[in-house]
């Protein structure tokens, strides 16, 4: 079975015009269409690059895919995991430098800490609210990316169940 991507199948006679041609190099070849997105399925004895010339022969473009377009598969889940994992990361080390900052900023402008008596507790907030921030960013980060991946993934489901092949 080979997945072909046809570019200039316009109407019946573009989709005539490329059955035409692999039918010259392969007579028995099963052949079914997606005019709509341009695909060709052919379950043939050819070898793909013959199929493809044989379509370029015709004067359309073609090239081989390896799956259909807009089908996920658990590899793609395990790349959008991550992904996840990735921007969860970003995000920490994001939160923790704006976490710093505010932690000094706290240390410089709060009363209670530029008064004498209270600097170390005061300096030791810095690396709390420093990982608060960054449970934070890693949170918003990581999240966000779930919300968009699984739209991603939501989109290319619905695109594969539309696919008339």
């Amino acid at each position: 079975m080979a997945l072909i991507r046809v570019v200039g199948i316009e109407g019946e006679a573009g989709a005539a015009a490329a059955e035409a041609a692999l039918r010259t190099r392969d007579a028995a070849a099963a052949i079914r269409m997606d005019r709509r997105q341009g695909l060709i399925d052919v379950t043939s004895t050819m070898p793909i690059t013959e199929l493809c010339a044989a379509i370029q022969d015709a004067g359309l473009i073609a090239v081989p895919l390896e799956s259909t377009p807009g089908r996920w598969s658990v590899g793609d889940m395990m790349r959008l995991l991550l992904r996840i994992v990735l921007f969860a990361i970003a995000g920490a080390f994001g939160g923790a430098v704006v976490g710093i900052g505010v932690g000094i900023l706290n240390v410089m402008v709060n009363p209670d800490c530029t008064s004498g008596g209270d600097e170390g507790a005061c300096a030791m907030g810095v690396p709390l609210i420093a990982v608060g921030f960054a449970v934070l960013g890693a949170g918003i980060c990581g999240g966000m990316t779930l919300i968009r991946g699984g739209i991603r993934l939501r989109r290319a489901w619905r695109a594969s169940r539309q696919t008339t092949l």
